[in-house]
């Protein structure tokens, strides 16, 4: 009981926190001295190594990639994709796999991949595995796979969801989603000091991380993310979708992309307490219910229904990692 009244005390911190936050992300106040620091910081070792899983050095491919939407053509995203030798191989040997088991057919170019499977599912399939390869054998490789497993698992729960509440575009869902946690997935890569000290606030001071990681870094990871990913040039749906909602009570959106930010944030909550380790069944099904409860006002959805987004989206994964030949353990 007084794990669930810390969890429920955090969430509340976390609700106040943005109950102060201006609703556009250009207005977010980020230009602390402790910010500026860390994010110097980190632009520093960002650009000064090669060995973060494909962005470092490919920011601009990946912007590109991000940016695909109805009006490009099949050329020009095989033309970008192509510029990437290893990349192609991949997502030809993926397509391929029985993650797409129900496209029939060989698939022998990006061309056909498009054609068959539709611009978003390459460029999604692009980004993932960029995203993903080369997390296993590398320095705080355990900590990186669990954050890039949840990440996976937040865009396929993301996706299901979309389709489920009647928000159609669904990999578009999947996609912000997919970059949801980039502040993170950087700060444990290239801060691992400072990351250790949010882990430290966490346990000592049960903090949510997004509160012990702007104590520790002077920015929270969320920021973070924001700033990183609004100085690349990534699309605005993404950059938007990475502001956080309050978990308590969230306003019925009004528009659009209102509604694509409500999708990824429940998602990201979903996958995170699916991977809670520290969470017994009976106080993962409460935080669920909780979560519900807060989103109500923006769609109408089960405990019943939630459990068959999470059961198909875990099946999803485990074919999806089966296809390059890696294993979900961290």
């Amino acid at each position: 009981m007084q794990t669930m009244d810390a969890v429920v005390a955090a969430l509340t911190l976390l609700e106040a926190e943005h109950a102060n936050a201006h609703s556009h992300i250009h207005t977010l106040t980020l230009e602390s001295a402790g910010s500026q620091k860390t994010v110097s910081k980190l632009k520093g070792r960002l650009y000064g190594r090669t060995d973060f899983p494909s962005l470092a050095g490919t920011v601009n491919f990946i912007s590109k990639l991000a940016a695909v939407n109805d009006a490009t053509t099949i050329e020009d995203l095989t033309e970008t994709i192509l510029t990437d030798f290893a990349l192609t191989n991949k997502i030809l040997k993926l397509v391929n796999s029985a993650f797409y088991s129900a496209y029939d057919g060989k698939i022998g170019t990006v061309s056909r991949a498009v054609m068959v499977l539709g611009l978003a599912q390459v460029r999604n399939a692009a980004l993932s595995l960029m995203l993903f390869e080369n997390v296993q054998n590398r320095p705080l490789a355990r900590e990186i796979k669990e954050i890039s497993v949840t990440n996976f698992l937040s865009g396929m729960i993301a996706r299901h969801l979309a389709k489920k509440v009647g928000f159609k575009n669904k990999e578009e869902a999947y996609i912000c989603s997919l970059f949801h946690n980039l502040g993170k997935l950087l700060a444990t890569f290239y801060l691992p000091e400072e990351n250790a000290q949010v882990k430290e606030l966490m346990a000592r001071e049960h903090l949510h991380e997004q509160l012990a990681s702007g104590s520790a870094l002077g920015i929270s990871y969320e920021h973070l993310g924001i700033k990183i990913a609004d100085e690349w040039n990534f699309p605005e749906q993404i950059i938007a979708t990475m502001q956080r909602l309050p978990t308590f009570n969230v306003p019925k959106p009004k528009t659009a992309p209102d509604q694509l930010r409500c999708v990824v944030c429940f998602s990201n909550e979903l996958a995170a307490i699916l991977r809670e380790s520290t969470f017994t069944e009976e106080m993962r099904d409460t935080v669920f219910q909780e979560l519900i409860q807060g989103y109500k006002n923006c769609f109408s959805i089960s405990i019943d229904e939630i459990a068959e987004i999470l059961d198909t989206s875990l099946k999803e994964l485990t074919a999806y990692v089966a296809a390059l030949n890696m294993t979900l353990e961290v």
